[in-house]
């Protein structure tokens, strides 16, 4: 299979940094104004690492196919994983991908 990401060039970068962000199964296209690449694969790797901490002390986070509750003293990026299931009716795992998009997103203002 073709893993390239050729969507990724279709958007002109109109004088913006474009770079990669790859941990793990987390792969990143981002867009900034300036080099912010350090601070993207830091920014990453700490809400993976949120993510997986939390999976190691409940596992059924992972592996549910239906919404799961997260604990209230839960990362917030977990609490915003299992909001999104909630809605969306599914797992929470569905959502780890744009939930770190977005965190990183966030960290990155």
């Amino acid at each position: 299979m073709d893993s390239r990401r050729l969507y990724r060039d279709w958007v002109a970068d109109d004088g913006l940094v474009s770079y990669t962000v790859t941990i793990g199964s987390t792969d990143l296209h981002v867009r900034t104004n300036r080099d912010l690449r350090r601070e993207a694969l830091a920014s990453a790797a700490t809400h993976r690492r949120s993510v997986e901490d939390y999976i190691h002390s409940h596992p059924r986070f992972a592996t549910s196919m239906e919404p799961q509750t997260a604990d209230d003293d839960a990362p917030r990026i977990v609490q915003e994983m299992a909001a999104a299931a909630r809605i969306a009716g599914v797992g929470p795992m569905a959502a780890v991908a744009g939930a770190i998009a977005e965190a990183v997103g966030r960290d990155l203002l």
